[in-house]
């Protein structure tokens, strides 16, 4: 059986999935919850990208951010190759870029707050470590940079700066 892989359902599918898979790995990665060393977060995310690059861009074009498809279509458009950029498939293509990975970005960043960032307790500990390594990195801030004088608020060990609460819970 062959299947047509360029319609337009398909490859809307295609960007929405791509952009909800990576902005549900970039949650996972970057919440402090989960204790991926900083170090190792930039590593991460590059393996994610290339990882959904491998899944998608074959057929999809890899449409996971709509300035990688948009901008250089405005600049072909002003530097003179007229709307023909825009009128790929009776101008059915051009948006597909543009609105489906905000879509996807919405619903990966739903996926993982809904599945996963809801039943991962705080840890105050965690919490404490942050605050004491913002302090640290702020001190030497200050002391670099006269100008941005204030003073810091006293660090408690019970105290939580980093969570994000919603007021309803599922």
């Amino acid at each position: 059986m062959v299947v047509n892989v360029y319609n337009l359902a398909h490859q809307d599918l295609k960007s929405i999935a791509g952009t909800a898979v990576l902005c549900l790995g970039v949650a996972v990665i970057t919440d402090r919850r989960n204790r991926i060393p900083p170090f190792l977060q930039p590593a991460f995310i590059g393996t994610l990208l290339a990882v959904i690059g491998m899944a998608f861009a074959l057929n999809a074009g890899y449409a996971i951010n709509p300035a990688r498809d948009f901008g250089p279509r405005l600049f072909t458009l002003c530097a003179g190759y007229g709307w023909r950029v825009f009128s790929y498939r009776s101008y059915k293509w051009f948006w597909i870029p543009i609105i489906c990975p905000m879509i996807g970005a919405v619903l990966g960043a739903w996926m993982y707050e809904f599945f996963i960032g809801f039943h991962i307790p705080d840890d105050p500990d965690t919490t404490y470590i942050h605050k004491v390594v913002s302090r640290f990195l702020l001190s030497r801030t200050r002391r670099s940079a006269p100008w941005y004088n204030f003073t810091l608020p006293s660090v408690e060990k019970n105290t939580t700066i980093f969570r994000h609460e919603f007021e309803t819970r599922i």
